[in-house]
């Protein structure tokens, strides 16, 4: 072998691990700058006033609460509440196949200042749902008597309306305004299968995929994908056989049926993903890029350009392997990825300021079953386990965000600030 060769097997040995950064690369710093004894505090800091109002609904016990502006107790309304006892005795004294149990549950949309409150029968085998939405001052807008699923847009100016067949989407889409007026009706799928759902960060856009079941005969299936605006007008669709299509979405983001991730914040990139394969649409549904890999979480950066990606998987499937990639979201480009020390089923947040990532996930080595550990990760790679710092990041009461380019930690005590470095 020359000299020239083993230079050239080098300098692409030097290529390839320059883009894997393990867990021994040199870690980050973060340092405690401000600490204030309260959120008014913190508020007040940065150059805003606290806002101190009252919340218009409160949900007590069985009971919802309607106030007025000034805190005063206008309406109430009881509903029945899921009670699992109740619900094993029912099932105990009659025909398992005559079992019926009803119950219904309030979800509260404080962005949008109104109530759905979600109505459930559940069968021998199957289940239905109806909806009242209610306003702010504990009166009906209107009733939705079909069964099906809602999903809020994030600025709570509309909802969708996933038409089902028992536990099976059937494909029929509606839109609704946030008082619950019907403004869309679209068969958006002509088949019955299970459907994902994430929209744009400014909610002008909603991105479907529905995965259909195998025919007993063929043993194929359908698979599409669809965006829509906010009216829900259908901007484009793709339907394929055997196409195991799906959204990818934010951790963390199913809070009030709102589902966010697989948009860019400049609505230029869509991300789909497909067995072992990701994929970069346009907004205009032309395919990007394709990648192999399974995401388990996307975070785009604050400008679109990049995208932060956790699998838990080892590439082969086999094993738990913690793992995030930095991609470039225009072409799909992995510009680094990092091995995760702890081994994980489940992530509880993911972050990303376009400077660097929060991470919170499940770890499974520890001797808690409900032990979490949160990283902090910068674009080079450098990786801190928080906990190292900051002992009691990991308690349930603490939150912690990233906000221009440093930690905070909010808990009852007060608000940290930690510059990272």
């Amino acid at each position: 072998m020359n000299q020239k060769t083993i230079q050239t097997i080098l300098f692409i040995f030097f290529l390839f691990s320059s883009n894997l950064v393990k867990s021994e690369e040199p870690k980050l710093k973060i340092v405690k700058v401000k600490e204030f004894n309260s959120y008014e505090e913190y508020e007040r800091w940065k150059g805003k006033e606290p806002k101190k109002e009252q919340p218009r609904v409160k949900v007590d016990g069985d009971t919802i609460k309607f106030y007025n502006e000034k805190g005063k107790l206008i309406k109430e309304k009881r509903f029945k509440r899921k009670d699992k006892k109740e619900k094993e005795i029912t099932k105990k004294l009659g025909d398992e196949k005559e079992f019926q149990y009803y119950y219904e549950e309030p979800k509260i949309i404080s962005n949008a200042n109104y109530i759905l409150l979600v109505k459930t029968t559940v069968y021998y085998e199957t289940q239905s749902r109806n909806y009242e939405i209610i306003d702010g001052n504990g009166n009906l807008l209107n009733t939705i008597k079909e069964n099906g699923e809602v999903y809020f847009s994030p600025d709570g100016s509309y909802f969708l309306f996933f038409h089902k067949d028992g536990y099976d989407e059937t494909g029929l889409i509606d839109f609704y305004d946030k008082k619950g007026k019907l403004i869309n009706r679209q068969q958006v799928f002509d088949y019955k299968g299970t459907s994902d759902v994430v929209f744009s960060d400014n909610s002008q856009y909603v991105c479907i995929s529905h995965v259909g079941f195998k025919e007993h005969e063929t043993g194929s299936f359908k698979g599409g994908v669809a965006l829509l605006d906010n009216k829900g007008n259908i901007l484009w669709k793709k339907i394929n056989e055997n196409w195991n299509i799906k959204v990818i979405k934010q951790a963390g983001s199913n809070e009030k049926n709102i589902f966010l991730g697989g948009i860019s914040p400049d609505n230029k990139v869509i991300l789909l993903s497909s067995d072992e394969k990701i994929f970069g649409f346009s907004l205009s549904g032309e395919l990007l890029w394709e990648q192999k890999g399974v995401f388990h979480a996307v975070k785009f950066s604050p400008d679109g350009t990049w995208f932060a990606a956790v699998s838990l998987l080892s590439s082969d499937r086999k094993k738990l392997l913690t793992t995030v990639q930095i991609l470039k979201s225009f072409t799909g480009e992995v510009i680094r990825t990092i091995e995760i020390p702890c081994k994980s089923n489940f992530i509880f947040d993911l972050q990303n300021d376009g400077n660097n990532i929060l991470l919170k996930i499940r770890n499974i080595e520890s001797d808690s079953p409900q032990s979490t550990t949160t990283f902090l990760i910068n674009r080079k790679g450098k990786i801190i386990r928080c906990s190292e710092v900051i002992k009691d990041i990991e308690q349930t009461d603490i939150n912690v965000k990233l906000e221009n380019g440093q930690l905070i930690i909010l808990n009852k005590n007060g608000v940290s600030i930690y510059d990272i470095k």
